[in-house]
């Protein structure tokens, strides 16, 4: 190898080191400047995705300039995330680096941590003191209260579903049998001044407050959730709180005050899978989510609960879940419909009579958000179920506009897409007019999770509107009145219904 004074002595007679290094660094910059210049002309020129394959969501779209919007400064981060989420290439990118995040963590008997996960959950989430519970005039609550501990079962350390759970003879009609009893009122002394009792606490939200700031994006709350993948499952730990479950609540009510006696109010709080499927050894990492449903019903005046945990929880062996994705399985989505359909009194198909369809190869988002290999290396059978009374479905963009007629089922998706079978897309409304002739006209503002539970519903009502809680653009109430709906379900997951899906609620109710 040559030495320091032999390379001296090859530099070229009139150049000094110093001259020779700087021409280097020069040839560096350019070349760097030149990579850095074909990469930003290919971000301007290139064609932008509108959707992503892997992450089964459209992606964000070009804002329209307003001068209103660049003075709010709302133009310039709209346009800053349509710029950052519509990279060319999107998906071929994420998926080159989908197998770098498995070299970042540690997989301990066939179980890896994906995100930041706090050793406790980030909220001190405790139920709020109430000592005297809220008028209602719904039937009694059919769950334990939330102050009984929870359900505890075998620790699970493979994929097998949760074992040991708890007999229950009808989790849907069953009424608590307990009689509550008032703790005897004790009189101050004769002798005494009389104690001034301390004014009843009502609940903590009487009235949601009206929204003012940015609603958060969906897709971004789901990311920054912590994910356990156990074996060939990937859970998503869950953050809610008890005071977001009660301004949930409160919605629902002020929803039943203006729609009056004549509409028949439902809340479904849908349980994610991390209310079955989490080890015990791992509770720390997640919020209550099972303690929050409950909680919610205690709370509802007017209004009527499904209890789609106790519905589903009979059924846990069962495939209620998607492995590889955030959703239910549209078996879980039946057991819930149909503990809605028996609560509302209306008629309800039997699976049997539904024609089944399966998609083998089937990954979900879930790996979209970790780019874990062992659940791409582990595609699963999605399955769906169509309805085979007779029916017609029409679609509207966000305000009613620009109707079509079309299918409820949109099978020509790809299998990565499989989700989106039912009703194709979150932002459009649903119009479904079916054969049962029962005068009742149903309304569902619904998550992505309402989307695969409406097809078990065509069965049971005459009409049925579907809208999304995020993109429905006219005021609810009015809409509801406009079309005679008698009966109206809010149906969203828990990380919505008891975290941050009360603003988008409040938006559709006070617009």
């Amino acid at each position: 190898m040559a030495n320091k004074k032999e390379l001296n002595n090859k530099i070229p007679e009139g150049l000094s080191k110093e001259r020779l290094e700087r021409r280097l660094d020069l040839v560096r910059v350019i070349c760097l400047g030149t990579v850095m210049a074909v990469v930003g002309i290919g971000l301007l020129v290139l064609e932008r995705p509108t959707e992503s394959l892997a992450e089964k969501r459209k992606l964000a779209e070009k804002p329209a300039f307003s001068l209103s919007a660049v003075l709010d400064g709302s133009y310039m981060r709209q346009m800053t995330k349509y710029y950052t989420d519509t990279v060319p290439y999107r998906d071929l990118l994420v998926d080159l680096g989908a197998s770098v995040p498995e070299y970042l963590g540690v997989r301990v008997d066939g179980v890896k941590i994906h995100g930041d996960i706090p050793v406790v959950p980030p909220v001190d989430d405790k139920p709020p003191v109430i000592t005297e519970p809220p008028v209602t005039t719904d039937a009694p609550v059919t769950t334990e209260p939330v102050t009984e501990p929870p359900v505890t079962t075998e620790p699970v350390t493979t994929d097998t579903p949760v074992t040991g759970e708890p007999v229950i003879t009808d989790p849907v009609t069953d009424p608590v049998t307990e009689p509550v009893t008032e703790p005897p009122v004790t009189e101050p002394p004769v002798t005494e001044p009389p104690v001034t009792e301390p004014p009843v606490t009502e609940p903590p939200v009487t009235t949601a407050p009206p929204v003012t700031e940015e609603l958060p994006d969906v897709n971004d709350i789901l990311r920054e959730n912590g994910i356990i993948v156990l074996n060939k499952r990937a859970i998503m730990l869950y953050y809610g709180s008890y005071d977001a479950t009660a301004r949930y609540a409160a919605s629902v009510n002020e929803y039943k005050k203006a729609l009056g006696d004549k509409v028949n109010v439902w809340s479904m709080i849908t349980p994610t899978a991390v209310a079955f499927y989490l080890p015990d050894k791992y509770s720390a990492y997640t919020n209550d989510q099972k303690g929050h449903i409950e909680y919610a019903a205690t709370l509802l005046q007017g209004a009527t609960e499904i209890n789609a945990y106790a519905a589903l929880l009979p059924h846990v062996k069962e495939n209620i879940y998607t492995r590889t994705d955030h959703h239910w399985s549209t078996l879980g989505a039946y057991y819930a419909t149909e503990a809605f359909a028996k609560k509302a009194g209306v008629p309800f198909a039997p699976l049997s009579t539904y024609k089944k369809i399966e998609r083998e190869g089937y990954v979900g988002t879930m790996y979209a958000f970790t780019g874990d290999q062992v659940l791409k290396n582990n595609p699963e059978t999605f399955v769906y179920y169509k309805p085979q009374n007779d029916y017609s479905v029409e679609y509207f963009d966000r305000n009613m506009q620009n109707g079509f007629a079309s299918s409820l089922f949109f099978d020509w998706v790809d299998t990565p897409n499989s989700y989106l079978v039912f009703i194709g897309s979150d932002d459009r409304v649903t119009h479904i007019t079916t054969d049962c002739k029962n005068g009742r006209r149903l309304f569902v503002i619904k998550d992505s999770y309402g989307n695969a539970l409406v097809p078990f519903l065509t069965g049971s009502f005459e009409e049925i509107w579907v809208v999304d809680f995020r993109y429905f653009e006219l005021n609810a109430v009015q809409f509801m009145k406009d079309h005679e709906i008698t009966d109206f379900m809010v149906s969203m997951c828990a990380f919505f219904s008891c975290g941050t899906g009360v603003g988008y609620l409040e938006s559709m109710r006070t617009k």
